[in-house]
């Protein structure tokens, strides 16, 4: 495909400690326009996750948005090359290939057309009507998202999860389900499709109320997207269990966690409960507790001391409010400590680099 290397468009803006990716992507193609009026910017209506929006507010004239319709964005990009003009077309990288391959192929690889395309939240898109045992058992996510699949094999019993939907499940806004903490953790967003069309929302988002989401009630759930995690990153998932194990948690907690290279800053951290409110909760202020901090097992205990003041849990037979919310500190400490262990285990698992061949050295000998 006739596209250029992201190495030939990098900027002076530099990416610092907590930025994402695509926020510098907003930059680096904002800072391009100003150089460049030849750059156009187009996006399939979700220019403020993929942050062209950046480049859109800055270059209104330049900035277009086609709707949710990768494969006509794709068409347009290749035209506008053509007439001399330097498109970046940017959507969900599920989307971008999912929808724009045939258009990609035809009119841009083929052609050699000079057309550029970034897909941001790569990652696992998962069907609305995937079973919950179809994603326990998908050697794809047990491969690269391990703590999802577990979190799966923890719903119910077998029979349960045969039959249960991923998107029937989260619809449902049960605040004691296993799933929703883990997916919000892990970033997910929902597409809830309707006779009117589609769009994207962020799963800490979805949830409004007990057993109630900002659904309409003619939208249904037809994807999942799970984003790729990001290097040295640790997942876990944990929940309290005082009767059975196919009963709903007393407590649950998820915790992804991400260091920087050295592995002594936590680069970015998120956090989520269940059980605990009327909704799943996401722990933000205890966030913000460990993000850009230096790595010391004793914050893990400070966020979860941080993270009781965001759960409101209610009385029931699995626990008193009271209980419920002590439980929710120790379980925070717990699964950010088993995602500090995941990141270990990954580094210990990973193959280390072959020896470097020596080079025979032919001695000379005399000739007879």
């Amino acid at each position: 495909m006739a596209t250029t290397p992201m190495k030939a468009t990098t900027t002076k803006s530099e990416l610092k400690m907590g930025k994402a990716t695509r926020e510098a992507y907003g930059e680096a193609l904002a800072e391009i326009g100003r150089k460049n009026p030849n750059v156009i910017a187009i996006d399939a209506d979700l220019a403020k996750s993929t942050f062209s929006a950046t480049f859109g507010k800055e270059f209104p004239d330049r900035f277009f948005t086609v709707g949710i319709a990768e494969a006509n964005m794709v068409g347009i990009a290749s035209g506008l090359a053509l007439s001399g003009k330097i498109p970046f077309a940017s959507s969900f990288a599920v989307f971008l290939v999912d929808k724009g391959y045939d258009q990609m192929r035809m009119c841009v690889a083929y052609p050699h057309v000079n057309a550029k395309f970034v897909g941001s939240h790569g990652g696992i898109s998962i069907g609305g009507l995937a079973t919950h045992r179809e994603v326990e058992g998908s050697s794809l996510i047990r491969r690269r998202l391990p703590m999802l699949a577990d979190t799966y094999h923890h719903v119910a019993t077998l029979r349960v999860r045969n039959m249960a939907t991923v998107g029937g499940g989260l619809a449902h806004a049960d605040p004691n389900q296993d799933p929703p903490p883990s997916l919000i953790a892990l970033g997910a967003t929902v597409k809830a499709t309707s006779a009117n069309g589609s769009r994207t929302i962020p799963l800490d988002e979805f949830f409004k109320d007990y057993y109630e989401t900002v659904l309409g009630p003619d939208e249904i759930i037809t994807e999942v997207m799970v984003p790729k995690l990001p290097a040295n990153t640790g997942a876990a998932y944990i929940k309290f269990l005082p009767r059975t194990a196919d009963d709903y948690a007393t407590v649950s907690a998820a915790a992804v966690l991400t260091l920087d290279k050295a592995k002594k800053i936590i680069a970015d951290v998120r956090i989520a409960l269940g059980s605990v409110g009327v909704t799943p909760i996401r722990a933000t202020a205890a966030e913000a507790l460990l993000r850009g901090q230096p790595l010391k097992t004793e914050a893990f205990a400070e966020a979860g001391e941080k993270a009781k003041e965001a759960v409101d849990p209610i009385s029931d037979f699995r626990g008193s409010a009271a209980y419920k919310r002590d439980m929710a500190g120790v379980f925070v400490r717990r699964a950010l400590e088993k995602a500090l262990v995941d990141i270990r285990q990954q580094a210990k698992a990973k193959p280390a680099p072959k020896p470097a061949k020596k080079k025979l050295v032919k001695k000379k000998g005399k000739r007879r």
